[in-house]
């Protein structure tokens, strides 16, 4: 299954992060954000973004770890340290959870075509990768989104 997965990656940056996620994964369980190391995947960082998996109770929130630097120049804007729900509309903000909440659950990678979510910037275009981290190799509590921008 996960190389028919990688056969729909069309995007160079998208298979070279599957890749390195597969390859840092210990056996049978999730890679962690302790085997996940930034220097080994220079060319990506700059698309890259990493959302905190927040558990208050039993609310599940997103909030920004880090944005890549050609992240926040195309799309006009930082999130970094700010939750999902605070920036962007509700319709985006349910649609995008329910992705989230499905690859936490299955610890299973999402390819998503969309455009932007960022008023005056919805001509720009891109697929997302998205893949889990788990600290304990079980509960999903990072993710990282790759945006291959479509020209």
């Amino acid at each position: 299954m996960a190389d028919a997965f990688r056969e729909t990656l069309g995007s160079p940056l998208h298979r070279d992060l599957y890749d390195y996620w597969r390859s840092i994964a210990p056996a049978g369980v999730l890679p962690g954000r302790q085997h996940f190391r930034p220097e080994d995947i220079p060319h990506l960082l700059a698309n890259l973004y990493l959302r905190d998996v927040v558990r208050d109770g039993g609310e599940i929130r997103f909030r920004t770890r880090l944005m890549g630097t050609r992240l926040v120049t195309v799309l006009g804007r930082d999130t970094t340290g700010r939750f999902m729900d605070e920036i962007f509309d509700a319709d985006y903000v349910v649609r995008q959870r329910a992705i989230y909440l499905r690859v936490i659950a299955t610890g299973a990678p999402d390819l998503l075509a969309t455009q932007a979510p960022v008023h005056d910037k919805e001509h720009i275009r891109y697929q997302r990768l998205l893949l889990p981290l788990a600290e304990d190799g079980r509960t999903v509590d990072i993710l990282v989104g790759l945006l291959a921008f479509i020209r």
